[in-house]
């Protein structure tokens, strides 16, 4: 798990790469980084600290929340994410893999994604996106804020005193 100032560090790298990325790039990098911080987000409530148990649950083929999917139906299970975060963690998951089987003529005008995009709970907020692009970037920027803070949040200590 990261230290505060590492998500921030690669939060900002990782919102500054979008400007400047392809969407396929853009959707791999911003599913990523939210699948990692779902990982920390679960490890964080674990109250085994064992390496070889935390290698077994999260590495592997056959690791149970080895998969972004199980890792989002987890951490909505256990009340760590909202359902308007669960839609939006699936439909960025759904984007991602449709990216990722798909070597040539995707972007985020591609009928199945552009479908994804306007599921986006997150990207409504605030008022319309005036792209899918900017709607899949607005929905994942917040998610990775969101869980950030629950991540911090959630590490402190009763009391906040360490």
């Amino acid at each position: 798990m990261q230290d505060k100032r590492e998500y921030s560090e690669i939060f900002v790298q990782l919102t500054t790469e979008f400007k400047d990325e392809s969407d396929r790039a853009v959707a791999l990098l911003a599913a990523a980084y939210l699948d990692e911080l779902l990982k920390d987000l679960i490890q964080t409530v674990m109250v085994i600290e064992s390496e070889g148990i935390r290698k077994d649950l999260f590495k592997g083929g056959s690791a149970p929340l080895a998969t972004f999917s199980s890792r989002i139906l987890l951490s909505f299970c256990l009340g760590l994410i909202s359902q308007d975060q669960k839609i939006d963690l699936n439909h960025i998951r759904s984007i991602r893999n449709d990216f990722a089987h798909q070597l040539l003529g995707r972007s985020f005008n591609s009928d199945t994604i552009a479908n994804s995009c306007s599921g986006l709970v997150g990207a409504k907020a605030g008022g319309a996106s005036d792209s899918n692009r900017s709607a899949f970037v607005k929905s994942s920027v917040r998610l990775m804020v969101e869980l950030i803070i629950k991540i911090q949040k959630t590490k402190e200590p009763i009391g906040g005193e360490e």
